[in-house]
Parts: structure tokens; C-alpha cells; sequence
């Protein structure tokens, strides 16, 4: 099968507490090298691995540093590291919720994301309202929103609730409508960062069968973040192993999670 997914060389560096480089000298240092003679940004050629158990001994970090990856359609994915390994920082990556500090990621088809309760809901919307503006978002017309409403209002069980602006729900029922909105807007690439881990024994059963049908049954691409191995082992053929920003490991979702849980 043909790659949906490539990762070439993408790293994402932070600078500690701060947005900038802290000082209008260092900021314009790094415009003039980058925008004005085209070279290398200076301070790429710093910055320390990703280890949170650790003092920093620089003023940057490489939350991600060097990560290949090609994945195929039709995989489900699973993402396995501790917190802070660079799990979430690569998928805000891949959904463009923020750019790669150095390399290139090359995609095919359209990326519905859930990555926080509530993300991309607006709060003072209501539950109906939210669900148009992100099928919008993912470049559906009305028409075809209008034609998956109804399987998203049941399958989310938020009915009584759609009327109502999104502030009011509980994390249990955000987590049940956002799933509901990445999973029935047909996105070619569904990214998931512990969608499981709010919802209750019935929501989580049925997000299980979604993910397979979506895979399976529509030939899309997942990828899954979760800290539940069992989760992970049962809805995931293949997987990727994170350790302090960098790829350790990929391969067979069982011998990832052994290599994970023997950690």
C-alpha cells in the first residue's frame, strides 16, 4: 500500500518558559541569518534531549529530534511513551496545530484530530452549532454534514444536549460529541491522543468499534495515543515507541509494547 504518512527528518525545538529567543538581539539575529542570508537558524545547532527527570543544561529542548516514519493506509497506529516522551507533540505536528522546527511531513488526505477534551469547539456554540463548524473546517459542504447529523447526534448520546452551548457539557459528554465529530466526518486520517480516557465503559466500547470499522471497514488511517496497553495491543497491528523526543523503536504493535512495558 502506498504511504499516507511521511515524517523526513522532523524535529520540534523549544526554547524553556519562552516564545521567543528572550532578547531582541538574539531575535534578530536569528531573522537575519534565516530570512535575510538564508543559512541554517544558529540556534538549531543547540538545545538538549527531552529528558523531564533531568536539569536542563540548556536553554532548549528538542521536544522531537530527527523522526522518520512512513505509514500506509488503512494502519491503525498505536503511539506508546511516557508522558513527555513527544506523543502529542508529534500528532499537534501532523493535525498542523503547530509546524515542525526542521524537516518535512508529506500527507495525503484530509486529518480529523482529537487531541484534548474540547478541542476546536468553540464554548458559547452549541453542541449542533460546533459539529458544522468543524465539518467546515475539514472543507465539508452543508450538504454533506447535513447527511451524517443525525449518526453523530446518536452515536455521541448528547441528544437532549445538542441544542445547548458546549460550556455546559461535561468533560464525558465533550470527549463523546468531539469523538463523534473526527469519526463520522469520513477524514481519510483520524488522530486520536487519549480519546478513551474520559469516557465511560459504554462510550469506550463504542469508540472501540468505530476505530475498527474506520480502519477496516473504510480503509482509513488511525493513529492512537493512549497509556492503556490493553487499548493499545487490541485496536493497534503496529506501533511506534517515543523515548525523550526520539524514535526508539516501530515495528509489530506487541513486540512495541513489550519493549514499552519493560521500561
Amino acid at each position: 500500500m502506498a504511504a499516507v504518512i511521511e515524517f523526513e527528518n522532523v524535529s520540534k525545538q523549544y526554547r524553556l518558559g519562552l516564545v521567543s529567543t528572550r532578547t531582541l538581539t538574539h531575535d534578530l539575529n536569528r531573522w537575519w541569518q534565516t530570512s535575510v542570508l538564508h543559512r541554517e537558524d544558529p540556534y538549531l545547532r543547540i538545545g538538549s534531549v527531552n529528558d523531564r527527570t533531568k536539569a536542563a543544561d540548556s536553554e532548549y529542548v528538542w521536544a522531537l529530534k530527527d523522526i522518520n516514519l512512513s505509514i500506509e493506509e488503512g494502519d491503525i497506529v498505536g503511539i506508546v511513551g511516557s508522558n513527555g516522551s513527544g506523543k502529542t507533540t508529534l500528532l499537534k505536528i501532523l493535525s498542523r496545530v503547530t509546524g515542525p522546527t526542521t524537516g518535512e511531513i508529506r500527507m495525503r488526505g484530509r486529518i480529523g484530530s482529537l487531541l484534548e477534551v474540547g478541542t476546536g469547539f468553540h464554548p458559547e456554540m452549541t453542541g449542533r452549532e460546533n459539529i458544522f463548524m468543524n465539518g467546515a473546517i475539514l472543507g465539508m459542504t452543508k450538504a454533506d454534514i447535513n447527511r451524517k447529523l443525525d449518526e453523530i447526534i446518536d452515536f455521541s448520546g448528547c441528544t437532549r444536549y445538542i441544542d445547548t452551548p458546549v460550556k455546559r457539557y461535561s468533560r464525558g459528554m465533550l470527549v463523546r460529541l468531539a469523538f463523534s465529530v473526527a469519526a463520522f466526518l469520513d477524514p481519510e486520517i483520524l488522530v486520536l491522543d487519549e480519546v478513551l480516557a474520559v469516557g465511560d465503559k459504554e462510550f469506550q466500547a463504542q469508540a472501540v468499534a468505530k476505530i475498527r470499522d474506520v480502519s477496516l471497514e473504510q480503509g482509513r488511517t488511525v493513529l492512537f495515543v493512549s497509556h492503556n496497553m490493553d487499548n493499545v495491543r487490541s485496536l493497534c497491528k503496529k506501533g511506534i515507541l517515543l523515548e525523550m523526543g526520539q524514535l526508539t523503536a516501530q515495528g509489530d504493535i506487541n513486540d512495541i509494547v513489550d519493549r514499552y512495558m519493560a521500561k
